[in-house]
């Protein structure tokens, strides 16, 4: 009787090696994913505790129920001299998408007011958070995400998709994907 070497022939080895290669690239595909939709979840909570700290702000300023110019609806001024609890809790919170270094908004939450914004990228329009205020109440988006894309991505160009998530007034979210620019009031007005 002849003896049988016990060894793997080539064709098992290819074989196993097919099998591994399918079952990782399917686990990839699921972890990638798994990874986006925490991040969105971090995102979300982070977007929720700034928005809760504006509106304890505003109730601290009178500011509730009143839409116009930022200071009458009671809206922390990012330009004051004093520095305060809310701006502090801003900037420790950030996006653990943002590529780093971080090029867009240092990875931080945009927040939309201002008094006036100028010529936003070369259109001639001026923003004018009062007046969005004003149309849009409680439906204003105040906090940003814009960190969410690919670091390569073409920021300048307006016809690119951009992934966004937005807070609104009444604490309500925006997940969208849109060409256009995200860190303008415009840009938010459109939705539904």
């Amino acid at each position: 009787m002849a003896r049988r070497d016990l060894g793997v022939t080539l064709v098992e080895v290819l074989v196993s090696a097919a099998i591994v290669a399918v079952l990782a690239g399917l686990t990839f595909g699921a972890a990638l994913l798994v990874k986006e939709r925490s991040a969105v979840a971090v995102c979300t909570s982070n977007l929720r505790q700034l928005h809760g700290s504006l509106v304890l702000y505003r109730a601290d300023w009178d500011g509730e129920g009143r839409y116009g110019d930022m200071h009458v609806m009671g809206l922390p001024d990012a330009r004051a001299s004093a520095p305060n609890r809310f701006w502090q809790v801003h900037k420790r919170l950030r996006c653990p998408l943002a590529p780093k270094p971080w090029p867009h908004g240092g990875g931080r939450y945009l927040h939309l007011w201002q008094p006036e914004k100028p010529s936003v990228k070369g259109s001639g329009y001026r923003e004018s958070w009062a007046a969005h205020a004003a149309s849009m109440g409680e439906r204003s988006v105040v906090f940003v995400d814009i960190n969410h894309n690919p670091s390569d991505m073409a920021w300048a160009n307006p016809t690119v998709p951009k992934r966004s998530l937005g807070i609104r007034l009444d604490g309500s979210f925006q997940n969208v994907l849109k060409p256009g620019f995200p860190d303008t009031l415009a840009f938010w007005e459109t939705q539904d």
